[in-house]
């Protein structure tokens, strides 16, 4: 079952996302983090991710930061967005929860990093993440390589800089957004195979 849901930011800001009910809830929350001009749907890469995911027991929410897609406000900077996926994982309500952050919204994952977050998938992030150091959770780093080279270099340094449990894995001919049919598709294997490896 798919819901529009509807929680509020720090200041009040209605933000609207749609929440994915498996009808047998089964393991961990799952948050899917859009990146900066991006929204909830991601050029319906994130509508597919979640449907699969929630087809195999889990429940998933995607939703849209302040000043994007059906959300009120305005971009004001990358803390603000921290604070608000705060916000979503509250909102979730689970004890364990796994964070799947595309682009600008692989930072805000990492910054929202808590020990309640048992896995985290970083998509294109697109910039060295240092803070990466911190997390202690296992994490998957999926990098498309037909990116900007600087962004795949940066990705690779986010990965060795990372200190627990980790895989890499690059994606040819995939670019920052992942629009592409089968990059998407391929996307999603490497995505389900990590958070279903026991």
């Amino acid at each position: 079952m798919e819901k529009r849901v509807e929680f509020r930011n720090e200041k009040g800001e209605k933000l609207v996302g749609v929440l994915h009910v498996p009808e047998k809830e089964e393991g961990e929350g799952i948050i899917l983090v859009h990146g900066y001009t991006g929204n909830k749907d991601e050029h319906g890469f994130f509508v597919n991710l979640a449907r699969r995911l929630c087809e195999r027991g889990f429940l998933v929410l995607r939703f849209d930061f302040s000043g994007h897609g059906e959300s009120e406000g305005h971009f004001d900077g990358i803390e603000k967005e921290v604070k608000e996926l705060r916000r979503a994982m509250k909102f979730v309500g689970k004890k364990r929860l796994i964070l799947i952050g595309l682009s600008l919204g692989a930072v805000v994952s990492v910054l929202a990093w808590s020990k309640r977050v048992v896995k985290l998938i970083l998509l294109n992030p697109g910039t060295y993440i240092p803070e990466v150091r911190r997390v202690k959770c296992p994490i998957l780093i999926i990098q498309g390589g037909g990116d900007d080279p600087s962004n795949v270099q940066d990705s690779k340094k986010t990965y060795e800089a990372s200190r627990g449990p980790k895989r890499y894995v690059e994606v040819p001919g995939a670019g920052h957004v992942v629009v592409d049919p089968l990059h998407q598709s391929q996307f999603i294997g490497e995505i389900i195979n990590f958070i279903t490896f026991k």
